[in-house]
């Protein structure tokens, strides 16, 4: 299958979560990486970026939720890449982080013992410095983020990382 920038792909289920979070697609062992896309979900998705090894998509329908999926309320702060694990629950948050961490330490330093990662007392406005873009506007300036490997400025109505 020839995957290149622009197609969509129907229907195509995410089997694991890559480094990053993204959601990892496997089609005749060409890997493709979305956004916001768990595995054991099913989606259509918008190829971004494509080499002969990988590409990058996003989500453009999703047909079923996995049950680890939560609902952030905040599509800004998805959409920035901030936060690419924002749509699982703190608990599996610290689940993948420790499955993460095990894989590179057994890779690379092969250690078979690793101690749990600590959970953070806060979950959110947890934070005390964080980047915010500012841009020429017509009216002024605006701030936010920018949108994940665009230069398109997200104005959030909320900062749910810096702390207060």
């Amino acid at each position: 299958m020839i995957v290149r920038e622009g197609i969509i792909l129907n229907n195509v289920q995410a089997f694991d979560h890559s480094f990053e979070g993204l959601g990892v697609i496997n089609i005749d062992g060409y890997r493709i990486f979305v956004d916001n896309l768990l595995p054991g979900e099913y989606a259509d998705i918008l190829i971004k970026k494509s080499n002969s090894k990988f590409a990058f998509a996003k989500v453009v329908k999703r047909h079923n939720d996995s049950p680890q999926r939560i609902d952030i309320n905040n599509e800004q702060l998805m959409a920035s890449g901030a936060v690419s694990l924002s749509n699982i629950s703190y608990e599996n948050q610290l689940s993948f982080k420790q499955k993460v961490v095990e894989s590179l330490f057994k890779r690379n330093l092969n250690i078979d013992i690793v101690k749990d990662i600590l959970p953070s007392r806060e979950k959110w406005r947890y934070r005390n410095k964080i980047t915010v873009f500012i841009k020429k506007a017509k009216n002024g300036y605006k701030t936010g983020l920018f949108e994940k490997n665009t230069h398109n400025l997200i104005e959030p109505t909320n900062y749910l990382l810096a702390s207060t």
